[in-house]
Formats: structure tokens, C-alpha cells, sequence
């Protein structure tokens, strides 16, 4: 089935703009500009024409760069709903001048818990972590005989070197996985049939792929990333998901060659059927003892919300405020971060700040 998200609390004449062409339903008076029809021209033509009580900009740090700020000067409801933040040069300097330029009201992430603060800091604008609204699509009931045995689904390209990594390594082993690359429905179907997703992050962030696994009704293995990842860290306390290490992969083909096995006997399909039902349920009482979406409609509605332990932004101890010049060290060492080149960055003399800084990309302690 749908599973709708904001629209049971917000019942506002609302603008959704999504240049992905990724539909989010948040209000039943909603209109949409999707994909190629996100550009200036028509943008403003639509803002001209209709009043609206909120406008969502769904964007991420490469899409954002052809949309102009000025559009919303006189919008005094815009919400920015952020995907991706660390790819393309000097991202979050680009985002964070982007939104000082406007007239942004709430910023909403779903990637990258560990930008929250930063964000936050060279705004003025509480950015918060909402890390189930664009992956729980579709509930489907968890398949008892799945088609396939493990999936891996999302892009593989230069810029993904921690997946290539990862999914070689277990080429070179004796694990099978269908690498797929669909969307939407499809997906969460191909999900659905498997006994297990592989998630690997991109550059510390979470992929959306790990709550619409479990609501697909299939078991998730991801990779364990730094204490900022509160929410998934949650989620593996819980037993729901299991953690890997991206420098261990022996860690997951072990975990991968157990499922395997499992599936090969009728009382191990049993077990692997009563874990995913467990996984899914689990994860979605999660998401009403914690009132996800409730408290994320509070937030967009400009109403005050006590946000769970699992969504508040981790608060780092500078020893002086960040400059922009701060801010460009940190977004250069993602990209050697994700290329897995860091250990040539640890040999600088660094100062405090840059030390905590490097903290979010590898959680090391210094």
C-alpha cells in the first residue's frame, strides 16, 4: 500500500517542487513542478499566478546550484527538504550561501545527519534530521519465498568508490548478488522478493535504501559509519539491522554466506521469513513511538516539537567559531575521505577544530 506522510497533519495549499522528479505527498491541497519543468521560468511563472501556505523545495547540492534564491524572497514559508550534501565542489558552502540568500524557514534532512550542525552554524537555521521521508514509499507484506537470495540497488560510477569496493570484494568471494538498478514500485517489489539488502554509504551519509528495505519486508546489512548516525545506530541497538565495517569485509560476507545458508533448508527459510516480519515490524513501531512524521509536520508548520534523542543534531565542542575557511577544509577532505585517501590529511598539523571537523567522516578520535 501508500503509505502517506505528512498529509495526515497538514492540510495547507502547498507547492512541491522536486527538480529529481521524487514526488513527497504533504498535503492533500498540493500541487507539483517536477523534474525538467523545475527551472527559473516556469518556477516563477507558478509563484506569480497561486498562493500557496508553504512551499518544499526538495534538492540536493548538484540540482540546487539552477535554482535561484530570489525566487522565494517574498515566500515566507519555504522549506528546504535536503537530499544529497557533499558531492560537486564546495557543496555545503554553495547550499549554505544559497539559503542565506533566500528566505528559507525549516531546512529538513534526509542524507546527511552529520551536515545538521554545520549547516545549522553557517545559517542561523536549525537544519534537523528526518531520515524516514522519502523511504517508506510502500509497505509490502514481507514474501515468504523470495526469487532472489541478496540485493544490492543504487548507482555504481566514479563517484561511487566505496560501493565498488565493497561489491568487488564480494565478487571475489563466493556471495551472490544481483546488482539492480530500478526505481519507485519496481524497487521496492525487487526488495521485497530478496532475503537481504546491502546498503553502502556514500560518504557517511544513510541511503534512503535502508528504511525502504524494512518496510519492503526485507532484511538490511549496512555499513557502520560514525556516532553522528544516531538514527541507524538506533536501529542496530534494536536488532532491526545489521552493521558492517567498510575497512572489514570479511565482516559481511560472513553475515551474507549465513543468510545464504539459512535459505537453503526449509526450517532456515522459516527463520529468515519470521526475521523479516520482525525487522519490519519493529521498524515501524519506531516510527510511531518516536511520532516521525507528526513531529516533522510540527517542525514544518513553524510549531514548536521536542525532537527524539535519535533525531537531535550531535553538538560538536569547537574551541572557537567555524570560519568559511573551516568549512572549505571540511568539504575538501570528503572528497579524499570517499576516494579513501584521508591518511595524507592526518599528517598535517591540524588545529582543534579541523580534528573534529575530521571526525565526522571517519570517527576517529584524536
Amino acid at each position: 500500500m501508500s503509505y502517506t506522510l505528512f498529509d495526515l497533519f497538514i492540510d495547507s495549499p502547498c507547492l512541491f517542487i522536486s527538480p529529481s522528479g521524487l514526488r513527497l505527498s504533504i498535503s492533500s491541497k498540493q500541487s507539483d513542478i517536477l523534474g525538467d519543468k523545475c527551472n527559473n521560468f516556469h518556477i516563477k511563472s507558478i509563484l506569480d499566478s497561486s498562493s500557496f501556505e508553504y512551499i518544499f523545495l526538495h534538492i540536493d547540492s548538484f540540482s540546487i546550484c539552477f535554482i535561484d534564491p530570489c525566487l522565494f524572497k517574498n515566500s515566507h514559508k519555504l522549506i528546504l527538504i535536503l537530499g544529497d550534501t557533499h558531492h560537486g565542489p564546495k557543496p555545503l558552502t554553495y547550499l549554505c550561501n544559497w539559503i542565506i540568500s533566500s528566505n528559507v524557514k525549516r531546512i529538513i534532512n534526509y542524507s546527511c545527519p552529520h551536515h545538521d550542525e554545520l549547516i545549522s552554524l553557517f545559517t542561523g537555521i536549525e537544519c534537523v534530521y528526518f531520515p524516514a521521508i522519502f523511504g517508506v514509499k510502500f509497505w509490502l507484506k514481507p514474501h515468504s519465498s523470495p526469487s532472489s537470495k541478496i540485493v544490492h540497488i543504487g548507482n555504481i560510477s566514479s563517484h561511487h568508490i566505496r560501493r565498488t569496493l565493497i561489491l568487488a570484494n564480494l565478487a571475489n568471494s563466493s556471495v551472490n548478488v544481483d546488482i539492480l538498478q530500478v526505481h519507485g514500485y519496481q524497487m521496492n517489489l525487487r526488495l521485497n522478493q530478496s532475503i537481504v539488502s546491502i546498503n553502502c554509504s556514500l560518504n557517511c551519509d544513510i541511503s534512503h535504501r535502508v528504511s525502504e528495505s524494512l518496510a519492503a519486508g526485507t532484511l538490511v546489512v549496512t555499513d557502520r559509519l560514525t556516532k553522528y548516525q544516531k538514527f541507524l545506530q538506533h536501529l542496530a541497538d534494536e536488532n532491526i539491522i545489521s552493521l558492517y565495517s567498510f575497512n572489514k569485509p570479511s565482516q559481511l560476507i560472513d553475515v551474507l554466506l549465513m543468510l545464504e545458508d539459512l535459505h537453503t533448508s526449509p526450517s532456515g527459510r522459516n527463520e529468515l521469513f519470521a526475521r523479516k516480519n520482525k525487522s519490519q515490524r519493529e521498524f515501524r513501531n519506531i516510527l510511531r513511538k518516536f511520532s516521525f512524521y507528526e513531529a516533522a509536520a510540527k517542525y514544518i508548520t513553524l510549531k514548536a516539537v521536542e525532537l527524539p534523542f535519535i533525531l537531535r543534531p550531535f553538538t560538536s565542542n569547537f574551541d572557537r567559531p567555524l570560519t568559511w575557511n573551516d568549512l572549505e577544509f571540511y568539504e575538501a577532505c570528503q572528497e579524499k575521505h570517499r576516494l579513501n585517501e584521508l591518511n595524507d590529511v592526518f599528517k598535517l598539523n591540524l588545529s582543534y577544530n579541523q580534528k573534529i571537523l575530521l571526525q565526522r567522516l571517519c570517527g576517529f578520535i584524536f
